[in-house]
């Protein structure tokens, strides 16, 4: 069973453990009620060092990566992160990442911890000279997520947050004089791999950086928010340091349990559950992601067959009409029979009952639709919403 490099903190903090993806990994501290509502009104810090960290370099490796990709990469401007899914020769979805390009020939690809080594092996078979790298184990991502998140991690960073959009990445420089004084910890510096790949800081070249990180404008709970991608001994020193500044001002350890929560109520995809291999992007959406008509990519033929037999079921979100709590598995039904089935599912405590994803014939799917869920033999009813479940005010 593997650990990220935060193993140890995480049992000082009195993590309750869970394996997933082949990871043992926190699934809460404190409780994922409390972790959920201190993401949604203040500022959670997650460790998701578990998720790939693959960098691609090469003269054509944008080039590559549109080849594999239903979204567009290749001419992104440098510094932009792009959510995509990587397609089988069939359509079906393999993993989805988000993709940022660091530099004018690099790009860092996130795929899911699940899928990490069939994606590395998937590119690597289809490269055609691009170098593929694997920075998984080397590198930490903490995820920064809340309405206070800017602020906290402003006190560690020298550029000026407000500078960075949603769906952006940069190499930023650490204030060293706020790291409580570890900074002697870490051990003689190298050049960050990330760090050699994007060869810019804020539209400049690199003068004499000390010490940096890269930090992306992303994350997987629809609050405003970041993901740092430190080397392990600096991630554990960023850990350490932002909890124990941040919590005066409510920031908590979070672990799977709230980030799942809160993930479900934007209607965000989990791989391996609301697709696992058998599903398309068609049938999982988002429509923006699929970028059929303006570039050729692996599994697009496919794709257009799919799309022109239009009989596949469709990914849609779910709310329950009484007090049962859809779960995956579950089977959906219409008039007593069954149509389709529960991939995810759980209580929300802002939208105050059960909600849910699961598959349903295209004629089911328009918001308002009643529905029944088979709880345990007994039909519950439910009714199609519209994603996401709970709408914030977040930048992104």
């Amino acid at each position: 069973m593997a650990r990220t490099a935060l193993h140890d903190d995480q049992i000082a903090l009195g993590a309750k453990l869970t394996q997933f993806a082949g990871y043992e990994l926190p699934l809460q501290y404190r409780g994922i009620l409390e972790e959920h509502g201190a993401v949604r009104n203040g500022a959670g810090l997650f460790d998701v060092s578990h998720m790939g960290k693959l960098l691609i370099e090469g003269r054509t490796a944008g080039v590559l990566l549109d080849r594999l990709s239903t979204n567009l990469l290749a001419e992104v401007p440098r510094g932009r992160c792009v959510y995509t899914h990587f397609p089988d020769d069939h359509g079906r979805i393999l993993d989805d990442a988000i993709v940022t390009r660091l530099g004018p020939e690099e790009y860092l690809v996130v795929p899911n911890a699940g899928q990490r080594y069939a994606i590395r092996e998937w590119i690597t078979h289809q490269a055609q000279g691009e170098r593929i790298r694997d920075l998984t184990d080397s590198h930490c991502c903490l995820a920064l997520q809340g309405p206070k998140a800017e602020a906290m991690l402003q006190e560690y960073i020298r550029e000026p947050l407000k500078a960075l959009p949603p769906f952006q990445g940069r190499f930023l420089r650490i204030r060293e004089n706020r790291l409580l004084g570890h900074v002697a910890e870490l051990p003689p510096q190298t050049l960050d791999p990330l760090q050699e790949a994007a060869a810019w800081i804020g539209g400049g070249r690199y003068q004499g950086i000390s010490l940096g990180v890269l930090v992306t404008r992303t994350g997987y709970t629809g609050e405003d928010g970041f993901e740092l991608f430190p080397p392990n001994p600096l991630g554990k020193i960023l850990w350490r340091t932002l909890l124990e500044h941040g919590a005066p001002l409510g920031l908590q350890p979070a672990g799977l349990g709230a980030r799942d929560l809160l993930r479900l109520e934007q209607g965000y995809l989990l791989s391996g559950q609301d697709f696992d291999g058998s599903q398309t992007s068609l049938q999982t959406g988002p429509p923006w992601v699929v970028k059929l008509d303006a570039h050729s990519f692996v599994g697009r033929l496919a794709l257009l067959q799919q799309k022109a037999q239009d009989t596949y079921l469709r990914l849609v979100p779910l709310r329950s009409r009484d007090r049962n709590i859809p779960r995956h598995g579950y089977a959906i039904l219409h008039q007593g029979s069954p149509v389709g089935t529960i991939t995810s599912g759980s209580y929300s405590p802002l939208v105050g009952s059960g909600i849910a994803l699961g598959y349903v014939p295209q004629e089911l799917t328009t918001p308002g639709t009643q529905l029944e869920v088979d709880v345990r033999g007994t039909p519950a009813a439910v009714q199609v919403a519209t994603r996401p479940f709970v709408r914030l005010g977040a930048r992104r």
